[in-house]
């Protein structure tokens, strides 16, 4: 399909974006996401673009789980939202208190769970479910189940996170 364009600059520009974005679409395939989430930093004409992964090192203890769980609690709720990756973004984002001791820890990997794994196969929310990155592990009811499980939620929602096309969709804002 040929995308028409008057020969000026705004024209041009939206009919570029229009055709990356459904060339991007039409390579999802087997996919989950039309697009990985992604955070920007840097200037307009010279953006730096990087898939919005959890970055915090593996829970160990109370300490390590704490910044784990807020990590994982503040990338997911990114991810849920963002309509360019999924083909309906429907998932409602995590709204437990933050992490801070052994029981708020615990409560929010519990819910991180429950949220993440809903979303990976909620109907209409992804090009296809996902079945592989489901977070199978027990609950967490102490530091070191939390730890446990707060692990395998990282690596699960990273995979997640990562599972579309090469390239990138262009979101124009105003």
């Amino acid at each position: 399909m040929a995308y028409k364009s008057q020969r000026n600059a705004d024209s041009m520009a939206a009919a570029a974006v229009a055709a990356n974005n459904r060339r991007q679409l039409d390579a999802v395939a087997s996919f989950f996401h039309a697009d990985t989430t992604q955070r920007q930093t840097g200037r307009y004409d010279s953006p730096v673009v990087a898939d919005d992964l959890v970055s915090a090192a593996n829970g160990t203890d109370d300490a390590t789980n704490s910044v784990l769980a807020n990590d994982i609690k503040a990338v997911v709720n990114r991810h849920f939202v963002d309509d360019y990756a999924h083909d309906t973004a429907l998932s409602a984002v995590i709204t437990t208190a933050d992490g801070t001791d052994t029981a708020t820890n615990f409560a929010l990997a519990n819910a991180i769970k429950a949220a993440y794994n809903t979303h990976a196969s909620a109907s209409g929310v992804h090009f296809n479910n996902d079945g592989t990155n489901t977070v199978t592990n027990a609950d967490g009811t102490n530091a070191a189940t939390t730890a446990t499980l707060l692990n395998e939620i990282k690596g699960d929602v990273n995979a997640h996170v990562v599972s579309a096309p090469f390239g990138a969709m262009i979101r124009l804002i105003p």
